[in-house]
């Protein structure tokens, strides 16, 4: 699953909200075995992209389930399969036939004729992911630690797989406000990432980690611990995807967010007139994506005492929004 980061609106009653992009980060690993090197980046448990074979019918990799039951055997493929069928049952919000798929993948790793733990170790981090994504967080808890626990018994304490692992399990903190317990996880699985290949997945992985842990810290009010986090991040995102991409304009919002709240609005201004910039240049001018980073400058400008400034930036607001109310 793709890592996305959301941009929050800053309050103008109440304190800033900070960017919260921890909340959508949601690694639904990849079980199967690894598929041959052809290009770095690829596949979500940061194996190498491969040629993709056909793929089967929902019916087929079923039936195949069961045959590997029967049989007590199972093939090189059906672990990949079998969580592909997942995944779609959860995209579809179909989340108990995607739990039932990924039981029935654990419960023939388990089998002795079989064993295989590291597909039984992703395919219970996936069931967890999607305990997760219906905010049952016990069982996403219970699932995810068990998970863990033989992750790091397959894989290595090192590895980045690993550390994905254990990015789901601080997201499940983050969710709940934890952030005492979700900045050790986090913090813990930037240093593994800081040590992976230099392929795109683990740059990304990377990337939103270390936002993530900021976010943490944000919340936590250590805003100097934040704003070192949040400028690597703009110094890992500028190399890996441009100085002007959107994602340098979120990290951007949330360096602005923790200068407003320490008082240093001219450092929050000159940060988010650039976050604007970066905006205005890869959707336009008049497009409705610039609406709330405008509405976080008027936020601002409303702080500040500065009225005249505030009003205008409401008045590009409205124009937008009934520009494209149909």
């Amino acid at each position: 699953m793709r890592l996305k980061r959301e941009l929050a609106l800053f309050s103008i009653s109440a304190s800033l909200t900070v960017v919260t992009a921890g909340a959508t980060v949601l690694v639904l690993a990849a079980c199967g075995a690894k598929a041959p090197e052809k290009a770095a980046g690829g596949s979500v448990n940061g194996d190498a992209t491969a040629v993709a074979p056909a793929q089967r019918s929902d019916k087929d990799i079923v039936s195949d389930i069961t045959m590997a039951e029967v049989s007590k055997k199972m093939s090189a493929d059906l672990p990949r399969e079998a969580d592909r069928l997942a995944q779609k049952y959860a995209s579809q919000g179909k989340f108990k036939e995607a739990e039932a798929i990924l039981g029935r993948l654990v419960a023939l790793c388990r089998m002795p004729q079989i064993n295989d733990q590291k597909n039984m170790s992703l395919a219970l981090n996936n069931i967890g992911v999607v305990y997760l994504k219906q905010g049952d967080y016990k069982k996403a808890e219970q699932m995810l630690q068990t998970s863990l626990v033989l992750q790091q018994q397959v894989l290595g304490a090192t590895n980045p797989e690993f550390a994905e692992g254990i990015n789901n399990l601080a997201l499940l903190y983050y969710q709940q406000q934890r952030f005492a317990d979700a900045a050790p996880l986090y913090s813990r699985a930037m240093q593994i990432l800081k040590s992976a290949p230099p392929n795109d997945h683990y740059k990304e992985q990377l990337s939103a980690t270390i936002n993530n842990l900021a976010s943490c810290y944000s919340h936590e009010k250590k805003f100097d611990q934040a704003q070192q986090l949040f400028n690597e991040v703009v110094t890992l995102d500028e190399a890996r995807l441009g100085k002007d991409h959107p994602e340098v304009a979120l990290t951007l919002n949330n360096i602005a967010y923790g200068y407003i709240m320490q008082k240093q609005y001219d450092q929050a201004e000159s940060t988010l007139k650039r976050a604007l910039t970066i905006a205005e240049k890869a959707y336009g001018a008049d497009s409705l994506q610039l609406v709330p980073y405008l509405q976080n400058y008027q936020s601002l400008m409303k702080k500040d005492a500065r009225i005249d400034e505030s009003r205008k930036l409401a008045a590009r607001v409205k124009s937008i929004t009934d520009s494209h109310v149909r």
